[in-house]
């Protein structure tokens, strides 16, 4: 028997269908020298049933877990028990074109690269059939921890496929509780601290699931960033060029944030830090800015 090349991670909670349909994407899949290992977070749902409906066609380790609230502690499980050369991460809601995983296993067998990543379809509707707006992904310039500090995540989680070998030397991903949803973007970083060798795929070769039960809400997002700061300040102060040695985009997500939550006093605050940023930035959220003072204007009339 070959040995497996690729090990796809799936880390899952009580998404049985949103699981169903991911599982049929690897059926699919047109490279077939892979195992697939679902690490369930407690799920009270039929997540057990539908990976029953695989054993067949798939093959499928699953393992029922207690709950952690977040995918991090499963997916370190998971890949624990990986086997492959590569690891490929795949959330339980999205899912893969059958290409994925022959696309991107001929890159890292034929090149000298790491990890490779690309765009996803954005979809928030089971009934959709059109796909044009996309999850977007960036080039990223060497050094790569310095691209990733200055300029925020250019990586779609549910697109990487990385060598074992880089992921054993970088160890699991952060458990942080204050780093749910988050944890991704800390890890892009520690393995961009290993290794340049990341890849852009020109391709889009999956779809990201943005029709509910994201883990992303205002508070969440704030505390992030406050974690993400005290964890990278270091590599802040030696990247970040602004007085206040804060990326950009961390002002951005704070407006954004304030800007959701009505709170205008805050969001003006955001606005003043981000006129040290590029000018096709600092006005597009000045605007956004102004049309919400504009609008709460109208409401109290």
């Amino acid at each position: 028997m070959k040995d497996i090349i690729v090990s796809i991670v799936i880390p899952t909670y009580n998404r049985a269908n949103d699981l169903r349909r991911c599982l049929f994407s690897l059926v699919s899949q047109t490279y077939r020298n892979f195992e697939v290992i679902v690490c369930d977070d407690g799920s009270t749902d039929d997540s057990e049933v539908v990976i029953k409906e695989f054993q067949f066609s798939l093959k499928i380790n699953y393992y029922h877990l207690e709950n952690f609230g977040g995918p991090s502690r499963p997916r370190n499980f998971g890949i624990q028990k990986a086997k492959g050369k590569y690891i490929a991460l795949l959330d339980s809601d999205d899912w893969w074109t059958p290409k994925k995983l022959e696309v991107s296993v001929s890159i890292l067998e034929s090149k000298n690269i790491d990890l490779v990543y690309h765009d996803l379809y954005k979809i928030n509707s089971t009934s959709q059939f059109l796909y044009w707006k996309k999850e977007k992904t960036r080039v990223l310039k060497t050094p790569i921890l310095q691209d990733l500090i200055v300029n925020g995540n250019g990586i779609n989680n549910s697109s990487v496929v990385v060598r074992k070998s880089v992921v054993d030397q970088v160890g699991s991903l952060d458990e942080n509780p204050e780093l749910i949803a988050g944890e991704d973007y800390d890890y892009w970083i520690r393995v961009s601290k290993i290794t340049d060798k990341f890849y852009q795929i020109p391709k889009t070769l999956g779809y990201y699931w943005t029709g509910g039960g994201n883990l992303t809400n205002p508070t969440r997002s704030l505390n992030i960033l406050r974690t993400l700061q005290k964890k990278y300040q270091s590599d802040f102060d030696r990247y970040v060029s602004n007085r206040g040695k804060t990326p950009w985009w961390f002002y951005k997500t704070r407006f954004l944030v304030y800007l959701s939550l009505g709170n205008l006093q805050d969001a003006k605050n955001e606005i003043a830090f981000l006129q040290e940023a590029p000018f096709r930035i600092k006005w597009k959220y000045v605007v956004l800015f102004r049309l919400k003072n504009l609008l709460n204007f109208f409401r109290f009339q």
